[in-house]
């Protein structure tokens, strides 16, 4: 089968595409303008790639729907200064390498009032590994 990747994000009413380039804060209300990902195209390469070398080296995922919540936390230039699992997998590797692959992902920051500020988001992160 052919390899899907689905990167969802919350909004304030649920959950929706990740197909409109953003990621929008837990709580939008803080910012005038959302953090964002530089580029979401980098993005799904890199966790495509993830997806092919976990499934090589872990039979168990095959056929599985794997899905992971890290919270990043931003500096006002959108650069990664920390990360957690909110919610994990069920499996230690997609977790780890979740949190690789954000931690090297360049973010635009949210704006306040026109400045680039600190920020947090969650971003859920979701490989589908097909069963052949």
């Amino acid at each position: 089968g052919s390899w899907r990747l689905a990167i969802d994000a919350q909004t304030a009413d649920g959950w929706r595409s990740f197909a409109d380039y953003r990621i929008v804060p837990r709580q939008a209300t803080n910012y005038d303008e959302a953090p964002t990902v530089a580029n979401l195209n980098v993005l799904r390469g890199t966790l495509q790639q993830s997806a092919q070398r976990l499934v090589s080296v872990f039979d168990e995922l095959i056929g599985s729907d794997r899905a992971v919540r890290v919270r990043v936390e931003l500096n006002a230039a959108g650069d990664v200064t920390s990360m957690a699992i909110v919610q994990g997998s069920g499996h230690r590797a997609v977790d780890t390498e979740a949190l690789s692959v954000l931690a090297k992902t360049r973010f635009t920051p949210g704006l306040r009032n026109g400045v680039a500020v600190p920020s947090t988001v969650v971003v859920p992160v979701r490989f589908i590994f097909p069963d052949s």
